[in-house]
């Protein structure tokens, strides 16, 4: 139903459709209160075919860029990790020793990579509602993309790293505290780069969102868990295979070859997640979503 088809306004008069906004500045969101609209699994799945579509070239070469980043980040440590296995495997404990030290260096270049990386791509949640809201020509080409997705990367990044915490100190104090805030606050980075939301906000609506929606979200996290399942056994199957044949400090060439998997894979839950927060975070603000 189009903005013109809705119940008459005063006068007998259809209400004038909403001003859009602006390419991928979304319109102020109203608050979601606990008793607001709900979202079926069948809903997100017809915005995550549409954005399939829509993602392409934009949001696909933006992380497949990404993708990229992550591998060349990760080289340096794998090339430690193999020096320390033959190491270990001819005896050589000096050796290992003084590759720790090297192997810590490295580590930590990965993981500050990894979160530059991560909240980039929750930034990319900005174009993807672009796309869905305001329909496939909202950006285009993968210049433009990036720029919108880091158009907020600080707030984003310290929402992320917040959210982790609190993801963190759950599993230590008892593993369901920690998979209760992962549930519970999975929508808060995405509130705050796609909505511009602040932090308190983007938590507590994240959490009515989410109690909301529990059956939708638990299949889109379904569908997440049975991939990396999948990938899990793909990997161990490798490794195994591996490790027959080559050694045991061979397990490291696995490593790229399932970190490409993943990634591949990774872009299309990363989209079927946009989906869900898309759906249900438009749904609640009475936005409509152009499919």
């Amino acid at each position: 139903m189009s903005d013109w088809q809705q119940p008459p306004g005063p006068g007998g008069w259809p209400p004038a459709p909403a001003s859009p906004a602006p390419a991928g500045q979304p319109p102020a969101p109203t608050p979601a209160s606990s008793g607001g609209p709900t979202v079926t699994f069948g809903q997100i799945w017809a915005s995550y075919r549409v954005l399939l579509r829509r993602s392409m070239p934009g949001v696909a070469m933006v992380f497949a860029g990404l993708a990229l980043a992550n591998l060349v980040f990760n080289v340096p440590a794998w090339i430690v990790q193999y020096l320390q296995l033959q190491a270990l495997s001819t005896a050589m404990f000096g050796d290992v020793g003084s590759l720790a030290i090297v192997g810590s260096l490295t580590n930590l270049l990965r993981l500050v990579a990894t979160v530059a990386i991560v909240s980039i791509r929750v930034g990319l949640s900005r174009p993807i509602r672009a796309l869905l809201v305001e329909g496939p020509d909202a950006v285009k080409g993968a210049g433009p993309t990036l720029k919108m997705a880091t158009q907020r990367f600080w707030p984003v990044l310290g929402t992320t790293l917040l959210v982790g915490l609190a993801i963190a100190v759950g599993l230590i104090l008892c593993v369901l505290p920690g998979l209760a805030a992962m549930f519970l606050l999975m929508m808060a980075p995405y509130l705050v780069s796609a909505c511009e939301a602040d932090v308190g906000s983007a938590f507590k609506r994240s959490y009515t969102l989410a109690t909301r929606n529990i059956g939708p979200f638990l299949g889109v996290i379904g569908i997440a868990v049975g991939g990396v399942l999948v990938l899990l056994g793909v990997s161990v199957a490798m490794n195994a295979v591996v490790v027959s044949m080559l050694g045991f400090a061979a397990v490291v060439f696995v490593q790229p070859v399932v970190l490409i998997l993943g990634e591949a894979l990774g872009f299309l839950w990363w989209l079927l997640f946009g989906a869900a927060f898309v759906t249900a975070e438009t749904a609640d603000s009475g936005v409509q979503v152009r499919l």
